[in-house]
């Protein structure tokens, strides 16, 4: 017996089935959630959530740590940072900080999985996607049932994937961008161990860590075309 998904790619354009194609569409999986947004303006949030509408009841804004109002002297003093490791501007710091403080909330609220997205992060909402990204987690969960972090989309193109290791998942090399990734209450535990001072670019930090690391392949989600915010913070 063929079941719904089934029937719908095969009557794809058919009235009778409309409302529940929709719902297919629209069906975010579970357990990718909560999603962080990380966000330092409210209007790219609200654009974000503009976007995302579809699963716009997942979506959690996150405070991100504006690099303005750093002390970079201060961050130095009181051993937040390496300034002799690598030269980092405030808006990389506070780029930083604003993952890191999502990963410490993980552990204070013992939240077993969650997603981080940046705000300038979109995606095609249709059953390809969706079904991709569920395919995904199922494929993870029978590969590897104890994964730590899952990058949902990455920079693969300037740093190609090791290797892959199924329909949609590969083992990534070091990654460039965070804007999109899932991760697990132990990845959030190991991360934090050795998250301060803060020492090199976040993405590349995360890639560095003992970490059980993945990515689905292609990218599912993409970054907007707008100036990023830390981009313009010394």
């Amino acid at each position: 017996m063929k079941d719904s998904y089934d029937i719908i790619r095969n009557n794809i354009d058919s009235p009778e089935i409309l409302e529940t194609k929709i719902e297919l569409e629209l069906t975010w999986p579970p357990s990718l959630s909560p999603c962080f947004v990380i966000s330092i303006n409210e209007d790219r949030w609200k654009s974000c959530l503009n976007r995302l509408s579809p699963i716009s009841e997942h979506l959690i804004k996150w405070e991100g740590t504006n690099g303005r109002e750093i002390d970079k002297n201060r961050w130095i003093e009181e051993g937040l940072c390496r300034e002799d490791k690598i030269l980092l501007n405030r808006g990389l710091l506070g780029c930083y900080d604003s993952h890191f403080r999502i990963w410490k909330h993980m552990l204070e609220n013992k939240i077993p999985k969650a997603v981080i997205f940046e705000d300038d992060v979109d995606i095609k909402f249709d059953i390809d996607t969706l079904t991709t990204i569920t395919e995904s987690l199922d494929e993870l969960e029978d590969l590897d049932p104890k994964w730590d972090l899952l990058f949902i989309s990455r920079n693969y193109e300037k740093s190609p994937n090791i290797a892959k290791i199924g329909k949609h998942l590969s083992i990534p090399g070091e990654s460039y961008g965070a804007f999109a990734y899932a991760l697990t209450f132990n990845a959030a535990r190991i991360l934090c161990l050795n998250a301060l001072p803060i020492t090199t670019h976040l993405d590349i930090y995360m890639t560095n860590q003992n970490l059980r690391k993945y990515s689905i392949t292609p990218n599912l989600f993409y970054v907007t075309p707008v100036v990023s915010e830390r981009a313009s913070i010394i």
